[in-house]
C-alpha cells in the first residue's frame, strides 16, 4: 500500500500538538505502507524534514508565500477554502499524485481540504480527510471569548466560512477522520449521512515515563500564539491563581509554550509566575510541577497536553472543554472544574494531598498505556486505509 500524505507544515520535530499527531501516525503507518509526504510550508516554517526523510519513501515540500493566493473558483470562495489553495501547490501535488499513483491520499486539516480538487482523474486512490479539530466550532468558541468587537466579528465570520467549507468538503472525500466521537457528531450535524472514523490523539508512552513527585508549582503548556491557550494562561493567572495562593501562598505558576503574546508575557511581572516561551524539552518544567492545569475556555479537537501530562505521571486539573473528547473520569483519571473557585479548590487539593496526586497519576498512566498509545491508535487508521483499498477504484 502506498499513501500520499499531505500536511500543513512538516511533522518534525514533533514539538506541537498537530506535529505530534502527524509524526506519530506517519511513523506507525510507515511500518506497514510506503509513505510519500507532501508538506505545504507556511512562512517561517521548518524546512528540514529530519527523521521524516528516514521513515518516508519520499518527502516533498512547497513553500507558501506570505501573500494570499488568488481567489480561484466561486465555489471555493463560498466554501471559505480559497485562502490556502495555491495553484502552484495544487499543480505540484497533482504531478506527484500522477507520478506515484498512491492507493490512499490523506490530507490533514480542513484548511487544506480544497487540495482534493487538485487530484487528477487518472489517480484512482481513495481519499481521506483527517480533521485535527472541527474548525467552525473552534472559531465560534473563540468569538465568544473575545472582548474586542472587531476580533469577535472576524472569528464569527471565520466560523461561518469554515462551517461552509467543512460541510462542503467532507462530502468530497471517501472517508473522514476525526479525533473524537464528539467531533464526529459536530460533522454529522452538518451532513447527516456522514460516518466519520475516530482516530484519537495519542501519546508516546515509551519515550515519556512517569517522573518522581514534583515541587510546589503548577504547569500549563501549549502554543501560546494560539488564542485559546493565551486566554487560558491569563484566565488562570488572574482568576484562579489568587484563590490558590490564599491557601498555598508559595505556589508557582509555570507557563511553557512557543510565542507567548504580550498579555501572557506581562504575567511574568509576578515573580512567582514564569513565562518560559519555547523550550526544547518540557520535562524539566514537569519535574518542578506537582500538577498540570488545562484551564481552557475555547478550542477544538482533544488535548495532547493532557495525555502527555498523564504519561509523565502528573495529575491534571482541567475544564470540561479542556478534556472533552477524552475517555476520562473526574476524580479517577483527573479533576474537572469550570468555575474559578472550583478549579482553584481542585488544584489546592493536589498541592496538599500527595496521596491523591499518586492515585490520579497511576490511574491516568494506566489509561494512556491501554487506550492512547500511538501504536494502538495507528491500527485504527491502518484498518481504515485497508478497507478503502479493498473497495473498487474511486471515480474522479
Amino acid at each position: 500500500m502506498k499513501v500520499l500524505w499531505v500536511t500543513f507544515g512538516l511533522a518534525y520535530p514533533p514539538d506541537t500538538g498537530f506535529r505530534q499527531r502527524d509524526y506519530h501516525l506517519i511513523r506507525e503507518i510507515s511500518r506497514h505502507a510506503e509513505i510519500v509526504l507532501f508538506s505545504l510550508i507556511p512562512p517561517g516554517g521548518v524546512t528540514d524534514p529530519g527523521e521524516l526523510a528516514r521513515i518516508c519513501a519520499r518527502v516533498e515540500t512547497w513553500q507558501m508565500p506570505r501573500r494570499l493566493p488568488p481567489a480561484g473558483g466561486l465555489a471555493r470562495i463560498r466554501a471559505g477554502a480559497w485562502h490556502n489553495f495555491y495553484p502552484g501547490a495544487a499543480a505540484r501535488l497533482a504531478a506527484l499524485a500522477e507520478a506515484e499513483q498512491p492507493d490512499i491520499v490523506q490530507i490533514e486539516h480542513s484548511l487544506l481540504a480544497a487540495y482534493r480538487d487538485a487530484l487528477p482523474g487518472s489517480v484512482a486512490g481513495r481519499t481521506v480527510l483527517s480533521l485535527h479539530n472541527v474548525a467552525y466550532q473552534q472559531y465560534r468558541r473563540m468569538a465568544s471569548l473575545s472582548r474586542n468587537p472587531g476580533t469577535r466579528v472576524a472569528y464569527r465570520l471565520k466560523a461561518r466560512l469554515m462551517r461552509g467549507a467543512e460541510a462542503h468538503y467532507v462530502q468530497q472525500y471517501d472517508a473522514v477522520v476525526t479525533v473524537s466521537a464528539r467531533e464526529s457528531a459536530l460533522l454529522t450535524a452538518l451532513v447527516a449521512r456522514l460516518r466519520p472514523t475516530v482516530v484519537e490523539n495519542g501519546v508516546d508512552c515509551g519515550a515519556l515515563r512517569p517522573l518522581a513527585p514534583g515541587g510546589a508549582a503548577v504547569l500549563f503548556t501549549g502554543l501560546m500564539n494560539y488564542p485559546p491557550n493565551a486566554d487560558a494562561a491569563v484566565f488562570f493567572a488572574r482568576s484562579i491563581l489568587p484563590r490558590i495562593r490564599a491557601e498555598v501562598p508559595d505556589v508557582k505558576f509555570l507557563i511553557a509554550g512557543h510565542a507567548p503574546p504580550r498579555r501572557v508575557q506581562r504575567l511574568a511581572a509576578d515573580p512567582r509566575i514564569e513565562v518560559a516561551g519555547s523550550v526544547a524539552d518540557l520535562r524539566p518544567y514537569y519535574e518542578q510541577a506537582a500538577a498540570a492545569v488545562v484551564p481552557l475556555r475555547a478550542g477544538g479537537g482533544t488535548r495532547l497536553k493532557i495525555l502527555e501530562s498523564m504519561a509523565l505521571g502528573r495529575p491534571v486539573v482541567s475544564t470540561s472543554i479542556g478534556c472533552e473528547g477524552l475517555d476520562v473520569e473526574h476524580d479517577h483519571h483527573l479533576l474537572i472544574a469550570d468555575r474559578p473557585e472550583e478549579f482553584a479548590g481542585c488544584v489546592t487539593r493536589l498541592l496538599r494531598d500527595p496521596s491523591l496526586c499518586q492515585r490520579l497519576a497511576a490511574a491516568a498512566r494506566g489509561l494512556v498505556e491501554t487506550r492512547y498509545a500511538w501504536p494502538a491508535i495507528a491500527q485504527r487508521l491502518l484498518a481504515l486505509h485497508a478497507s478503502l483499498c479493498a473497495m473498487a477504484p474511486a471515480p474522479r
